[in-house]
């Protein structure tokens, strides 16, 4: 008998695992799927043993992380202790945060966590988007597709038989795994209805010391911006608005908002009647209010071969914050984010959900 021997580097196995998961995008989302895979297949097969003992099937936090820094160590030496940029996460710290923020996995209370129901996401005729705690293998098994990985996020095309005799149960439109809400026009106006009847009269908020959210102010004066100072508006602020204090007024990590309305009082912009509202309101609030006020953002995205990356220059709100979990940072600056192109479709459509306008660019290979 003989035996063959092949020596094989860390980059040929890199490139034999990326090639089998369909992740070819660089060494972090290739990282990101591994500790993704990882982590469902430790749930899973805790689950499965845990099935006929009536013991919750829940693994900690730090027994996860730690056998996934390991298991990254060994082709990426010094991965558990690097820090990604534009955040305060690991590699495995910041594969979890986003299984959770797209709802692969749940939290049920002191660092432990489960794997949740296993789904595809339709993003359109025989593409779908793969959410749920099941490891690749098993995905691959239940739908005849083995699934393509980019970071957290794993995509498939599914046989259309496949998925009319077993999957349909399973399938999801990706306003089911966003999160169904209200319309924004809707939400916004009854939000705004709501706090309008919580307003009182104010002596102690100086216009002076405030700044105010007017993305129709800025339009008006063929400017860009979001946020002006008060005391800079030469024109009377109708209607309620959301303001908040100047930088030099407040701390950055409490920063108090308020809903307001203002009446000119020679020549100036003073407050008449105001309610707090919190900061996670806002978020949502401020689409809103751009879409009453005319005045709609647009997203910038740089598309390449087979990435795109959206520089985001404003947080996204709940629900559909949940989008980002399919990207992973970029090398390039803070706060941009990389998705794989497959993923475009559902970002797409996060975007029409907040009356945001997508611009695509043409990028590099990788975006």
């Amino acid at each position: 008998m003989t035996l063959t021997l092949a020596k094989r580097t860390p980059a040929d196995i890199k490139g034999i695992i990326g090639r089998g998961i369909g992740c070819v995008h660089g060494d972090l989302p290739l990282q990101q799927a591994l500790a993704a895979d990882h982590i469902r297949s430790a749930l899973y097969g805790h689950a499965i043993n845990c099935a006929d003992t009536g013991i919750v099937p829940a693994l900690h936090t730090t027994r996860l992380l730690t056998s996934v820094r390991k298991t990254l160590d060994l082709l990426w030496p010094g991965a558990s202790t690097h820090r990604l940029p534009g955040t305060a996460f690991d590699v495995a710290q910041h594969t979890l945060h986003n299984m959770s923020l797209a709802g692969d996995l749940a939290n049920t209370g002191g660092g432990f966590w489960v794997g949740t129901p296993f789904r595809v996401v339709r993003i359109d005729e025989g593409s779908f988007l793969v959410a749920g705690g099941l490891p690749d293998a098993v995905v691959d098994e239940v739908t005849t597709a083995a699934p393509i990985c980019a970071g957290v996020a794993r995509f498939c095309t599914i046989p259309r038989a496949t998925l009319v005799e077993q999957l349909q149960p399973h399938v999801q439109s990706i306003d089911d795994w966003l999160g169904t809400i209200e319309p924004l026009r809707e939400w916004s106006e009854r939000m705004l209805a709501k706090y309008e009847q919580r307003m009182a009269p104010d002596h102690d908020l100086s216009a002076d010391h405030l700044e105010v959210y007017a993305p129709d102010v800025f339009d008006a004066q063929k400017q860009m911006g979001r946020w002006m100072p008060v005391r800079r508006s030469s024109r009377p602020l109708k209607g309620v608005r959301l303001c908040r204090p100047l930088p030099h007024f407040a701390r950055d990590w409490d920063r108090p908002y308020y809903l307001a309305h203002f009446s000119a009082r020679s020549g100036h912009n003073a407050v008449i009647r105001s309610t707090p509202v919190s900061y996670d309101t806002t978020l949502r609030l401020r689409f809103g209010l751009d879409q009453i006020l005319a005045a709609p953002r647009t997203a910038v995205i740089t598309v390449g071969t087979d990435t795109f990356e959206w520089e985001a220059p404003y947080g996204l709100p709940d629900p559909e914050v949940r989008v980002l979990a399919l990207s992973w940072p970029s090398h390039s600056g803070p706060n941009r984010h990389v998705f794989s192109k497959l993923a475009l479709p559902v970002l797409e459509h996060a975007f029409r959900r907040l009356s945001v306008e997508l611009i695509q660019r043409r990028g590099g290979p990788h975006a």
